[in-house]
């Protein structure tokens, strides 16, 4: 009778399930392996590229563009008040200094209110000056009625002093020397009370008079103001530079109001270039690049000191401060 071989039968078992773990093992290396592989360089004909050295330095990127000179400085000079132009001294284009008159303006009402304004001031410093004859007269008086009291006082001292020995000597009555003394006593608080009155109306005269002065400087500034508004009517430049141009409505006969632009003076001794930059290069402009203006078949360093944000016909404003002087 045959008995069947159990033990080799599993020990086949065991060994497929080992091979079958094996290989799923392997499998799941080879995919994470080849999941974590970098892509491979793409492949290029060696015709179609240029081999050469890498070098460190700066990178030249030009950017052109063509532009004009205008002055830094522009002031515009406006009218302090209305008034209607007069006369106009100078034209456009002349060399101004701070004190030149451009154009001289009319204005009656404000004539007429600056007189008013000297015949206040004149007013003022009258009463003032009425004030101060016042206030020493009654200071006079004063001091002189304190005078009065003072001596009043004084006497009734001296009496009673007389009066003190005479009755010591049994040479007055007692009732006469009582009498002194309540005439002293009497002086004296009148005296002390004219003291009292005569610093209040001190205190009152000054107040007086400062009133008066007040009002006198209201009127001085009052004055001040107007004469200043009527010299202002000759419109002068303020600064030194070029008349560049007078608006189109400034002119003889023309009436003017307070804050209206009445001419446009520029400094030709500072220019700087502006320059119209194409759209698709001014991207590549920044603020401190260096740049080279040529001029007069010459070239001027300068740099870039702003780039305009809005886009005109296709350009975009580059202004540049030049480095070097004008020729």
């Amino acid at each position: 009778m045959d008995v069947p071989r159990k033990k080799r039968k599993l020990r086949r078992a065991m060994l497929r399930s080992l091979l079958a773990v094996a290989s799923l093992a392997l499998v799941v290396a080879v995919t994470v392996a080849l999941s974590r592989l970098e892509p491979a360089a793409p492949r290029i004909d060696r015709q179609t590229i240029l081999v050469g050295m890498v070098s460190r330095g700066e990178m030249l990127r030009e950017i052109r563009g063509v532009g004009t000179l205008i002055p830094e400085e522009e002031t515009w000079v406006t009218a302090v008040t209305g008034g209607r132009v007069k006369r106009l001294p100078v034209q456009a284009g002349v060399p101004v200094r701070e004190d030149t008159i451009l154009l001289e303006l009319t204005n009656p009402d404000l004539e007429l209110a600056a007189m008013n304004a000297t015949s206040q001031l004149k007013s003022a410093e009258a009463e003032l000056a009425a004030q101060r004859v016042e206030s020493e007269n009654a200071i006079l008086t004063m001091e002189a009625a304190l005078a009065v009291l003072e001596a009043e006082y004084k006497v009734a001292k001296l009496k009673v002093a007389a009066n003190d020995r005479l009755y010591k000597n049994e040479l007055l009555p007692e009732l006469e020397m009582e009498l002194s003394r309540v005439q002293l006593e009497a002086v004296s608080k009148r005296l002390e009370a004219e003291r009292q009155r005569q610093e209040m109306s001190r205190e009152s005269e000054k107040a007086k008079l400062a009133v008066r002065e007040a009002h006198v400087e209201q009127a001085k500034a009052l004055h001040e103001l107007k004469l200043s508004q009527l010299d202002s009517l000759r419109v002068r430049a303020g600064v030194e530079g070029v008349l560049e141009q007078f608006p189109e409505e400034i002119g003889v006969g023309k009436q003017v109001d307070a804050g209206a632009v009445l001419a446009k003076i520029s400094n030709p001794n500072r220019l700087k270039a502006v320059l119209k930059v194409a759209e698709s290069q001014a991207r590549d402009a920044q603020v401190g690049l260096p740049v080279i203006v040529e001029m007069l078949n010459r070239e001027l360093a300068g740099r870039v000191t702003r780039i305009d944000p809005a886009v005109v016909e296709g350009s975009v404003a580059v202004d540049v401060e030049l480095m070097v002087a004008l020729p």
